[in-house]
């Protein structure tokens, strides 16, 4: 379902009565407004590379390693995804550390559920190490919340994986848990973990 301010607000609601035994939060243009800053930086990379500036509307949510192997066909000579990935995320970062900010009323409610003793973690197709930073730079109050990103061995969204874990981190049956998402994939992934699935835009 797509949400408005509103309606958002009424399910993190139901969720502090207890609707929800655990909310789980998406991270890049969820409780982040991460998306200008990657799009500047991925523009950055695309240029050095002859690379579209834009990626295709069906990569949002995607990971980064889903994003270049859509674009090998077109360019096979493209580097290794883990080389291109160093040289995104060192642009990136540094982005990240000047500019980056939370994206106020998702990560306000993040906040206020944990006071209120509502489990909530993070679930991102970004890399593990990569989610950890950018909580830190923009959500470090829930720094300490599980973070679950990508990493070898982990399938990324569309698939259920980082949800189930998260959910088994948090000792929550996945059909309890609250998903937020600002993507379709992500989106997906939270229902076919089993989770009742809201996008907020």
């Amino acid at each position: 379902m797509h949400t408005s301010p509103h309606h958002w607000h009424h399910l993190a609601e139901q969720a502090a009565r207890g609707a929800f035994s655990a909310v789980l939060f998406d991270c890049d243009g969820t409780l982040v407004d991460s998306e200008p800053l990657c799009d500047r930086a991925w523009r950055s990379v695309a240029d050095d590379l002859g690379l579209p500036r834009t990626p295709d509307v069906s990569a949002v949510g995607s990971s980064f390693e889903q994003r270049v192997d859509a674009l090998r066909p077109q360019h096979p000579g493209l580097p290794p995804s883990a080389e291109l990935y160093r040289t995104y995320w060192s642009r990136l970062s540094r982005l990240y550390r000047a500019e980056l900010q939370p994206i106020t009323p998702v990560y306000e409610a993040a906040v206020q559920l944990r006071r209120c003793g509502v489990p909530v973690a993070v679930v991102s197709n970004s890399e593990q190490l990569r989610l950890e930073f950018t909580i830190l730079c923009a959500a470090p109050l829930l720094s300490a919340e599980p973070l679950v990103g990508w990493r070898q061995g982990r399938r990324p969204k569309p698939a259920p994986d980082l949800y189930l874990l998260a959910a088994d981190l948090l000792e929550v049956e996945p059909s309890r848990c609250l998903a937020v998402e600002d993507s379709t994939i992500g989106a997906d992934a939270a229902r076919a973990a089993g989770m009742t699935a809201t996008l907020v835009r």
